[in-house]
């Protein structure tokens, strides 16, 4: 039953907070200790859950931060239990907890939680960054706008639509995405507002000579702001990139053009769907190079090619055709029926091990992400597949 705190005095309304916040923090040792257990266990790996994070968010309903700050304090506190009583009184709290996890050492653990001890976030940053003064570049995605028809780009009696993703940021509202002045666009944006698609187009010709599209066209949608760093050598190449790109060389464009020359050559989708356009007839100029050579020599019969004897390797067409199958997922289900959602760093697995005479057949191939092959490696007695 709810407590009427409205009757309370301001002094046994104070005394009450600070016995509640003594027991969170209580409740927030015991979780933590849990969850620490949880890691050393690998439990979330047989419940479904390719990493503890995951699992802490979908199925304890953490938001991401927090799942983050739980975890990497449960760890910490693994190595350097002393943080436990210091997080019990209050001295600690799990966000200045993971500062110090960053830097946090057995020679200097008892020196540096002395010094953030009763200090704010901001304070510990600060002594953080004296003994780490470089500071790497969190990867992240924003949506930043979203553009809405306006009254000048109707089309019939109906507003035109823009492709969405459903989310909508923040933007400047007064101002369309992407309309920021540049030396290298015209001010009219009338004519050129969809610039970038035009390039990136293959065989597309110049915006300057082509007849600006209607509504459609021209509404962009949700735009995304990304933010990364990138070595040096990376940096001389997006430079290089950017010279012999043609037409724009803003950085939107030469990146989604090196995303599209990168999908072309390497998405497995793309790769089965041309091979069924030649399979069908429909393909032009390589269809007579898929019986002769020495790839096609690679991807007939058993995919050994001139090989000699059982070879690990499994043919580009079958690797292809397993991820279009699984859809680019894990495919591994828990026994309560949740499938893990991985889609990144994903293996193929054999079901029947080809230690154990499995065949590269998609019958006998499945997508597994790296930790769970590394579970069916280990519940088999195989050796953990290396780590990708």
């Amino acid at each position: 039953m709810r407590k009427l705190f409205s009757s309370l005095t301001d002094k046994e309304l104070v005394d009450s907070i600070e016995e509640s916040a003594q027991r969170e923090r209580s409740v927030s040792i015991e979780i933590l200790d849990q969850l620490a257990e949880m890691d050393r266990r690998d439990i979330h790996l047989d419940l479904g859950f390719r990493s503890l994070h995951s699992y802490c968010v979908s199925r304890l309903r953490y938001s991401e931060s927090a799942a983050g700050r739980r975890i990497c304090t449960a760890r910490t506190m693994v190595k350097c239990p002393e943080i436990r009583g210091m997080i019990a009184d209050g001295r600690l709290n799990l966000s200045t907890v993971c500062v110090l996890s960053t830097v946090l050492t057995p020679s200097n653990r008892f020196a540096l939680l002395k010094g953030a001890s009763g200090k704010s976030r901001r304070e510990v940053e600060a002594i953080v960054a004296c003994l780490k003064p470089r500071k790497r570049v969190r990867e992240r995605i924003t949506p930043v706008a979203f553009e809405k028809p306006s009254e000048d780009r109707m089309i019939g009696n109906e507003p035109a639509r823009s492709p969405s993703l459903g989310v909508s940021g923040g933007g400047d509202s007064s101002r369309p995405p992407g309309a920021e002045k540049s030396p290298n666009r015209p001010a009219n944006r009338n004519s050129t507002g969809n610039r970038p698609e035009i390039y990136l187009r293959r065989g597309g010709k110049n915006p300057t000579t082509r007849p600006a599209r209607k509504a459609t066209a021209s509404l962009r949608g949700t735009r995304f702001e990304l933010r990364f760093s990138i070595d040096q050598d990376a940096m001389a190449m997006l430079e290089r990139a950017r010279k012999i790109a043609p037409g724009s060389s803003t950085l939107e464009s030469v990146f989604g053009r090196m995303l599209r020359e990168y999908l072309d050559r390497h998405d497995p989708a793309g790769r089965q769907e041309r091979r069924e356009r030649r399979k069908s007839g429909q393909g032009t100029g390589n269809v007579q190079k898929t019986g002769t050579g020495k790839r096609a020599g690679n991807a007939r019969g058993n995919g050994f090619g001139r090989r000699k004897g059982r070879s690990r390797y499994i043919p580009a067409p079958v690797r292809d055709e397993i991820f279009v199958r699984d859809g680019f997922r894990c495919t591994f289900i828990a026994a309560d029926g949740t499938r893990c959602d991985a889609t990144r760093h994903l293996q193929i697995d054999h079901i029947r091990p080809f230690a154990l005479g499995g065949k590269h057949v998609p019958e006998n191939l499945r997508l597994l992400c790296g930790a769970h092959n590394r579970v069916e490696a280990d519940r088999r007695g195989l050796p953990a597949p290396a780590r990708v």
